[in-house]
């Protein structure tokens, strides 16, 4: 899928400071009022992929690993969530997910890594 963006996971809210998108072409990628690259995306293998977000940072998990922590990046931006397709309502994810959640509360390091492990 070398070129093509299809969305994963993505918000719209006109009542919000923003939009943002999880995004996967050459690997995944966080696209909203910042931008960061996290993990390759293999074809025909399953990913774990954790967005934990406490008001003040987002993380971005990559198959138990933190990979990127975003600074200053509001939880509004969670209100009005799409899957399977980016922020513009185009491009939909062409493949499988499964296990999707919402947790009530940000996810700490060491939960996202037991997550991770009980999946393995």
């Amino acid at each position: 899928m070398k070129g093509i963006y299809s969305g994963v996971l993505s918000s719209y809210n006109p009542n919000t400071s923003g939009t943002f998108q999880i995004d996967m072409g050459n690997g995944f990628h966080y696209r909203g009022s910042q931008s960061a690259s996290f993990g390759a995306a293999p074809l025909n293998e399953w990913v774990h992929l954790v967005i934990s977000c406490d008001g003040t940072d987002t993380k971005l998990f990559y198959n138990g690993q933190l990979v990127q922590t975003l600074t200053g990046v509001a939880n509004d931006l969670f209100d009005g969530i799409h899957l399977g397709v980016n922020r513009n309502q185009g491009n939909f994810f062409q493949g499988s997910i499964d296990e999707f959640r919402f947790y009530s509360g940000a996810l700490t390091d060491s939960e996202v890594i037991s997550l991770y492990g009980s999946y393995n």
